[in-house]
């Protein structure tokens, strides 16, 4: 019996610390040699990249003398492809008003209910 509990402990030994060996000195390094991920262009979308631009007066400007520019950074986002008016907009609100409040209500309904 003794024989047995030694050699499991052995081969417990030998799991453990090979294990631990090959993630990089027992530092989490995550997967390796995944592809690299990339999102989907969401339809009718564009992608306007990172970038930054000055705020303030230029340098031909005399009359502003004093006033600083300020240089602002704006990270990449994703914009809609076509502009609407507001008077689409209005109707496109119009149009989805009561399902938002139906959602909302049954929200309501089923915290009541399921407490």
């Amino acid at each position: 019996m003794k024989k047995l509990i030694l050699i499991a402990f052995v081969l417990w030994s030998i799991f453990i610390f090979t294990g631990c060996s090959k993630s990089g000195n027992g530092e989490l390094v995550g997967v390796q040699n995944r592809p690299k991920w990339r999102e989907a262009q969401p339809y009718g979308m564009v992608f306007v990249r990172k970038g930054s631009f000055n705020i303030g007066p230029s340098d031909q400007d005399a009359s502003t003398a004093g006033i600083p520019t300020k240089t602002v950074s704006q990270e990449a986002f994703w914009m809609d492809d076509t502009e609407i008016t507001n008077n689409e907009y209005r109707q496109f609100v119009s149009w989805v008003k009561d399902s938002i409040a139906r959602k909302m209500l049954g929200d309501t309904l089923s915290r009541v209910f399921n407490h």
